[in-house]
């Protein structure tokens, strides 16, 4: 049990269904992205708790993303399944090769998604 955390998109204005989902990314108790995800979905309105809850990424989400990224601003989060409170390189590593594919899906018409089950 623990964080478990998926990008993925779906046909432009589509509802989202297993059958229409295309993974573009899993993480697993990255927490400092799960954390930043969290405020960006309380910035868009967001509010409760913030676990099976899909969240429609634009570009300017994933600008902002990569330049919090470089900017070292992906802190680590508090929470009982999160795991350490350490960032690894290869988890950021994974976050810029995630922003290069979801911004390709963007321009290809897809929307694109950020999901989490803990």
């Amino acid at each position: 049990m623990g964080l478990d955390m998926y990008a993925y998109t779906v046909p432009a204005g589509q509802e989202i269904d297993r059958d229409n989902t295309t993974e573009l990314a899993y993480w697993r108790k990255f927490n400092a992205l799960h954390g930043w995800m969290e405020d960006l979905y309380r910035e868009h309105g967001g509010e409760g708790s913030f676990n099976c809850i899909p969240l429609k990424l634009t570009d300017a989400d994933l600008d902002r993303l990569l330049a919090d990224l470089k900017a070292n601003n992906l802190t680590p989060r508090e929470g009982f399944f999160f795991g350490k409170q350490e960032v690894y390189e290869e988890d950021l590593r994974s976050v810029y090769t995630f922003v290069a594919s979801a911004k390709f899906e963007l321009l290809m018409g897809r929307d694109v998604y950020y999901d989490s089950w803990w």
